[in-house]
């Protein structure tokens, strides 16, 4: 048996958190004078969007929901928002686990809505739920393996078989446009190291989705 509390993120608390921030940089901009320009610059909604921003990262882990979580031999007893709930594993038809911006977690069953869990790591912090959805992940494959009625574990987007494909075909008309601007000597934008480090993070994380997909399958 193990146990785990974990922070995640409310997802429509989030949203009306941006939406606030982004209205109060409206508010001051309408409500405050003209400061000018600065190197032709207008600083009024410059200076009212940084307020806004300001607003919500410091409240943006404030508004996190907390939850709790034990996982059984043959079941999953979890509590969100104070209410407590018993899953067995024979009624989960299929489940996904996705890593990117924090962990998200899908849970199909057969007779009871969706069960959806994210933790993003920007609302709240994401590594204990990141640790227990590696666990329950782990749970529920060796259980299938012992048991006839399995629940399906769904792929992961970068361990759909399109992820590699499309992953090399951006790689490479990447490098074919780098390549060509050096052939007729322009010089190197910056965009082209951005779109650099954004390769660089899809490559991070499909290899990640690869090692771990290799991992669950030496499972025993």
């Amino acid at each position: 048996m193990n146990h785990y509390i974990f922070e995640y993120t409310r997802i429509w608390v989030a949203v009306g958190l941006c939406l606030l921030g982004f209205g109060i940089a409206i508010l001051i901009a309408l409500l405050l004078p003209d400061f000018g320009e600065f190197l032709g610059i207008s600083i009024t909604p410059i200076a009212s969007f940084i307020i806004g921003f300001i607003f919500f990262l410091s409240n943006r882990k404030r508004w996190k929901g907390i939850g709790e979580a034990t996982i059984l031999e043959n079941s999953l007893e979890i509590t969100l928002n104070g209410k407590a709930r018993i899953i067995p594993f024979e009624s989960i038809k299929s489940f996904q686990v996705e890593y990117g911006n924090g962990t998200a977690l899908d849970i199909w069953l057969f007779s009871e809505p969706k069960l959806s869990i994210f933790a993003n790591k920007n609302f709240c912090n994401a590594a204990p739920f990141n640790t227990f959805c590696n666990e329950f992940e782990k749970t529920l494959i060796l259980y299938g393996r012992a048991n006839d009625l399995a629940p399906k574990r769904k792929p992961s987007l970068y361990e759909s078989k399109w992820s590699l494909p499309i992953l090399v075909l951006v790689t490479v008309v990447y490098f074919g446009v780098l390549i060509r601007a050096g052939m007729l000597h322009k010089e190197l934008k910056k965009s082209a190291i951005y779109g650099l480090f954004i390769i660089s993070m899809f490559w991070t994380a499909w290899l990640a989705a690869y090692l771990k997909k290799s991992r669950l399958g030496k499972l025993k």
